[in-house]
């Protein structure tokens, strides 16, 4: 499992210096959403995956996280609907 320190270092890289062919392609990754967030982010965690940095083809992709409760997708929706506006 990745340590504290290990997470902090992984945040704070700059994504211009992330070699797209050393990051995992988010296609190749499975979700069980039937888990609880804690348990589905404890099996990130001990996956060894940098959870900051994913790819999809040869883009590169930094993800940033937040406690305010809202998933992706309901993010999403809400771009989709101020975009419908």
């Amino acid at each position: 499992m990745l340590t504290v320190e290990e997470l902090e270092e992984l945040q704070n890289i700059s994504i211009d210096q992330m070699d797209p062919n050393t990051l995992v392609d988010l296609n190749s990754i499975r979700v069980d959403t039937s888990q609880p967030k804690e348990k589905r982010i404890k099996m990130l965690l001990e996956s060894g995956i940098n959870p900051y940095f994913f790819r999809v083809g040869n883009m590169k992709i930094k993800v940033a996280y937040s406690n305010t409760g809202k998933t992706l997708s309901d993010i999403i929706e809400n771009l989709v609907e101020k975009a419908e506006i």
